[in-house]
């Protein structure tokens, strides 16, 4: 499946608000990440991601 098709697939308004009743629970800071690749390695990717969008800056350190 192309990546157009599945993001035009998700129901983003229901992502959207699950990831903010999981943050009104915790004190984590949650995003999501959708590859338009497919990775050999998906927790390496999932690393690379953290830091590139600054995960580990968070004001509480712990992002998510």
């Amino acid at each position: 499946m192309k990546a157009r098709d599945f993001l035009d697939q998700l129901r983003h308004e229901e992502i959207v608000a699950a990831i903010r009743v999981a943050e009104l629970r915790t004190s984590g800071e949650l995003r999501v990440f959708i590859s338009r690749k497919e990775v050999e390695d998906a927790v390496a990717a999932a690393q690379g991601e953290f830091l590139r969008l600054g995960m580990e800056k968070t004001s509480e350190r712990n992002g998510v």
